[in-house]
């Protein structure tokens, strides 16, 4: 019993140096490295090469049959317009399509009761135009070609790795700026990267132009602009 009680003992020693000198050591750890944090901020713009355009055709008929009929006759001839300015397949898709039946009052006076008058089909699809040299023509075509509802144009970069990595490195480029600074300021020597985080990060977001009204006579005006990405990351230097 006295063995087992020595050998217990031993061993809690043992746990109790280990822990110690872990905190000793970490300690001294703590000591020699002084870490100074810094955030900075990083922009990068590119010019779009990417229009999305939400377009479509609203047709009415005395039935839902009737009203059915012309969208179709009416799609099939944009998608056919589509096929003939170089459209790819993959770069159209149905956002949308709807038959509703459209009401009427039976009281001269209005409100109640109602019946049905007519019905109205819709149909909307989503169209990637890869060429904004042809964008202008692609709107002039689809108001011909018998689209009446257009929602909008959305203008972007369809692969942003190249912006976001110039955005990263003005952020990281920033952060080391202040930290010099602030190192400056402080009388001490920057030292080496600890850590680098990324924090905040915004994509080139979609331009927005007005798509409501077309003339068809002439291809549509359009301008691009340009799309701005932004980026935060947080550094961590160590002093010296």
């Amino acid at each position: 019993m006295k063995r087992a009680l020595l050998a217990t003992a031993a061993a809690v020693a043992v746990i109790i140096g280990v822990t110690h000198l872990y905190h000793v050591e970490a300690e001294g750890d703590a000591a020699r490295v002084r870490p100074l944090v810094v955030t900075g901020m990083g922009e990068a713009s590119a010019a779009p090469d990417l229009a999305t355009i939400n377009l479509g055709v609203i047709s009415d008929g005395a039935t839902a049959a009737e009203a059915l009929a012309k969208n179709n006759e009416a799609m099939n001839a944009l998608f056919a317009m589509m096929a003939e300015a170089g459209i790819a397949k993959e770069d159209i898709q149905t956002s949308s399509f709807s038959v509703n039946p459209q009401y009427v009052s039976e009281n001269p006076e209005g409100g109640g009761p109602w019946r049905i008058a007519s019905y109205q089909v819709q149909n909307q699809v989503t169209v990637k135009v890869r060429d904004l040299g042809n964008l202008g023509t692609v709107l002039d075509k689809a108001v011909s070609a018998g689209s009446n509802s257009i929602n909008g144009i959305s203008f972007s970069i369809d692969n942003d790795d190249a912006v976001m990595a110039k955005a990263r490195a003005a952020a990281v480029a920033d952060a080391r700026k202040q930290a010099e600074d602030l190192a400056t300021a402080a009388g001490v020597r920057l030292g080496e990267v600890l850590s680098i985080t990324t924090g905040a990060t915004a994509l080139p977001p979609p331009v927005y132009m007005d798509a409501t009204v077309f003339k068809a006579e002439s291809a549509v005006p359009t301008a691009p602009g340009v799309s701005w990405a932004s980026v935060s990351v947080t550094v961590t230097f160590a002093m010296e």
